[in-house]
């Protein structure tokens, strides 16, 4: 079976009912949005298996743990995938098997998993940045993806062509994935990556302009070489007559 089939070439695909409509239409963004947030977990997944081996027992059993939670996660997309993919209009048949009736129950889930890991995290006092390990950078990616997939199918729950329950568990989806950066972290022994706002670039404006005007205040270098000069000599010359050379020559005094 060849796996091209040219039917896409003039920019049309084919919906799970068998319509045919433009690459950019509504629902294939939102379903194509979603195959990225699923390939993205797999990232994560991936930067798992390839850590575990080098780990103690306690932060293997919280990685193997986000896994097997992860992997439900893409048999979920893949369900809310076919979903989006299977317009109102559909024939019963098709609409029978592409309902994501799991939506609830995976919806709960996904609650219980972040409550969990949160329990085991240190409270949230700053905005976090992406980042810290692999696990945590590409789950922290996937779920600006999951964000972005919830965008694009908000006009569709509108327009009541995507089950609500559905739409819920997209939007608990990116929060679950929030937790589970930091908990992918904190599992290798690694801290939030906390923004800082003396790191952001109004602060360090703001530092520049202040260092560039004080230095613009402050007397030429020539000018305070001559001041302590005129000091020194005025010190050891013992009186008005006394007069300081350039470069620290001795004094000279008048009578």
């Amino acid at each position: 079976m060849k796996i091209y089939t040219k039917t896409g070439d003039s920019g049309e695909t084919s919906l799970f009912s068998g319509k045919r409509v433009a690459k950019n239409h509504d629902r294939v963004s939102a379903y194509g949005s979603l195959d990225e947030c699923n390939s993205v977990i797999g990232m994560a997944t991936a930067a798992i298996a390839t850590a575990l081996p080098s780990l103690e027992a306690a932060p293997a059993k919280r990685l193997s743990t986000l896994s097997r939670e992860l992997s439900y996660i893409q048999h979920a997309l893949f369900e809310l995938g076919a979903h989006f993919a299977t317009p109102p209009t559909s024939d019963a048949a098709s609409k029978a098997t592409t309902q994501f009736p799991s939506a609830p129950a995976a919806t709960s889930a996904l609650e219980s998993w972040m409550d969990a890991h949160t329990a085991a995290l240190p409270p949230l006092t700053s905005f976090i940045l992406p980042g810290g390990s692999p696990t945590a950078a590409a789950l922290h990616m996937a779920r600006t993806v999951a964000r972005r997939a919830e965008r694009e199918a908000t006009n569709l729950v509108r327009a009541g062509g995507v089950r609500t329950d559905a739409y819920v568990f997209l939007n608990r989806l990116s929060d679950y994935l929030f937790v589970a950066a930091r908990a992918a972290n904190a599992a290798v022994g690694m801290g939030d990556c906390t923004w800082d706002k003396a790191a952001s670039p109004d602060a360090m404006a703001a530092a520049r302009d202040a260092k560039e005007g004080a230095a613009a205040a402050a007397p030429p270098a020539d000018v305070a070489a001559d001041d302590a000069a005129d000091a020194d000599a005025a010190a050891t010359g013992g009186g008005a007559g006394a007069t300081a050379t350039k470069g620290g020559a001795a004094p000279q005094v008048t009578t």
